[in-house]
């Protein structure tokens, strides 16, 4: 039985599509030789930002950096290409940042892969930013993310 369960898990893990295991925002990543840290986790933003001029003026968008850290299980042994986008929230829709894309070089496929994004985006206004993340040419999953953002004038 036991072995019949192995078998099973063996063939789930070694057959199947890739999984997502885990997506996190967050402000800093320390990745050294034996300590993996993730730190300042966040699922939602809430930005100030002081703005010194008239209110008429035309606002100049904020720019925001962050980190986003994404584990895949399942991948096929060899090279895959994972990258991510951002959109602001609607009416804009234009897109923010393109990542370059990374390669996994994956040699056992029941290991998650960990890839860590540099995020820097601009904050335009109040709303849910969109990042598609996109592995092997084909979305793995789009990411959403709650950003309340207020401008205080100051003359």
């Amino acid at each position: 039985m036991l072995l019949t369960l192995w078998k099973a898990w063996y063939y789930y893990i070694a057959v199947s599509e890739p999984q997502l295991q885990y997506a996190i925002f967050c402000r800093k990543v320390i990745d050294r030789p034996k300590e993996f840290s993730i730190i300042g986790v966040f699922d939602s933003l809430k930005v100030k930002d002081v703005w010194v001029g008239p209110s008429s003026a035309e606002f100049i968008p904020r720019p925001y950096f962050c980190k986003l850290v994404i584990g895949i299980v399942g991948l096929a042994k060899g090279t895959h290409k994972i990258w991510v986008t951002c959109r602001c929230p609607y009416p804009y829709g234009r897109r923010l940042i393109d990542s370059a894309p990374q390669d996994i070089v994956v040699e056992d496929s029941s290991v998650t892969q960990r890839v860590i994004v540099d995020c820097n985006f601009d904050i335009v206004k109040s709303g849910t930013y969109v990042f598609p993340v996109v592995l092997d040419d084909e979305a793995l999953i789009t990411l959403k993310l709650p950003v309340e953002f207020e401008i205080v004038h100051k003359s």
